[in-house]
């Protein structure tokens, strides 16, 4: 009878320890940091100085935690409402994002770190700031690319969104293309004259200055490839002199 009661015994002791740690795991699993929303997405929007965006941190832990936060460049300044929460608080981190310089999409990184008094290693909890940010002034196509020994004609368009900007001038950092700006049409015509250009395959800048006060200075990139064979221009369709309308 007593050999019965020990495996009974040593089941029962087993199913306990299981279940506790069970409990444990999901009592655990229950506490953490609450950052909403994760991922603050401002859309397509015109060029802007700065962006403001604000994230909810929320304690879920039964101990006060003290906050800190990293970005991931110095275009992002964030700043909590208060860097200790007890169990159960909430705080507001304020994110600054300096707009001045981003054309394109983009993506912000803010790290949230917490500690508790206990622990002197931080944890990190991410979140996200991204976008599009529209130019005022832009080049279609924004590159172009010339053969060394071939003279030709491109044209870009000039795409201005605010009809108040006004183009102020138009010049090249090389004298191999002569750059002319069609104000009527907004377009732009460089004829390259590969006499001119005595380097060998390389690059030069085409740069248009405007009056706005974010995208002044919008700037072509240029690309002198190496020399070809008139054969090889014409499968590719093209004539020794190129016009491209865009």
């Amino acid at each position: 009878m007593r050999r019965a009661v020990f495996p009974w015994l040593g089941g029962f002791f087993l199913v306990c320890s299981i279940g506790l740690c069970l409990a444990t795991f999901f009592v655990d699993a229950g506490e953490r940091i609450v950052v909403s929303p994760r991922t603050h997405d401002i859309g397509t929007i015109g060029p802007v100085r700065s962006r403001v965006c604000t994230f909810q941190i929320t304690n879920n832990f039964r101990q006060s935690l003290q906050l800190d936060v990293l970005t991931s460049c110095g275009c992002t300044s964030a700043t909590f409402a208060s860097n200790k929460l007890r169990p159960g608080q909430s705080t507001v981190l304020t994110c600054d994002l300096n707009l001045t310089a981003k054309r394109g999409k983009f993506v912000s990184t803010i790290s949230v770190l917490y500690r508790s008094s206990e622990n002197e290693q931080y944890t990190i909890e991410p979140c996200w700031i991204e976008g599009t940010v529209e130019r005022q002034v832009e080049l279609s196509p924004p590159q172009l690319s010339f053969h060394k020994n071939v003279a030709e004609k491109q044209r870009v368009k000039l795409i201005v969104r605010d009809p108040q900007i006004r183009v102020l001038d138009v010049f090249s950092s090389s004298k191999a293309a002569n750059v002319s700006y069609d104000r009527e049409q907004q377009l732009l015509q460089l004829d390259f004259d590969p006499s001119l250009w005595k380097d060998g395959p390389g690059e030069f800048r085409v740069t248009v200055v405007t009056d706005s006060k974010i995208d002044q200075n919008v700037v072509l990139r240029v690309v002198v490839l190496p020399p070809t064979s008139l054969s090889a221009l014409r499968q590719d369709g093209r004539a020794s002199e190129r016009l491209n309308k865009t």
